[in-house]
């Protein structure tokens, strides 16, 4: 994949050092005020650990129901409704490759984050705080050093 940054802060400050951060990323696009960043990563990290959650448990499901999960990504990641960071995902799970690209204990705190963010704007993320739950289990049965497609272990036999 390519480098995309997501900045907040002064976009004057951005604009001088813009062509630097191209020489590593393919595009920038200015967030906001200082802080925007981040809260944007935090948006970004729950939205897909929000759905590796989901494709795990529901691999999880079919396997159990006898299904083979090799058959069951291939057919799912045909499907237009399999994000592409989901197609990579459930090769992932199905291929038990779990080298830590995104560790289980960072998802776990990121949603720590975005937990506390949302309680700063008052507002409820139910779909966040069930799956920080999921991805607080996958640390308790020592899976924080694994990868988020590790997550398919608390629904499989594998």
């Amino acid at each position: 994949g390519q480098l995309i940054y997501f900045v907040g802060g002064d976009a004057a400050v951005l604009e001088r050092v813009s062509e630097t951060l191209l020489t590593l990323g393919s595009a920038i696009h200015h967030i906001g005020p200082a802080g925007s960043g981040a809260t944007f990563k935090l948006a970004v990290n729950a939205l897909f650990g929000i759905q590796t959650a989901a494709l795990g448990e529901i691999l999880g499901l079919l396997e159990k129901k006898g299904m083979n999960i090799t058959h069951c990504v291939d057919w799912l990641n045909a499907l237009p409704t399999t994000s592409p960071a989901m197609k990579i995902m459930g090769q992932l799970m199905a291929s038990h490759t779990f080298a830590p690209l995104f560790p289980i204990d960072l998802v776990e705190k990121d949603f720590g984050y975005l937990t506390s963010l949302a309680e700063s704007a008052a507002t409820r993320t139910p779909l966040s705080a069930a799956a920080r739950a999921v991805y607080r289990q996958a640390v308790d049965r020592s899976l924080g050093n694994a990868n988020i497609s590790s997550v398919v272990q608390l629904y499989t036999t594998q």
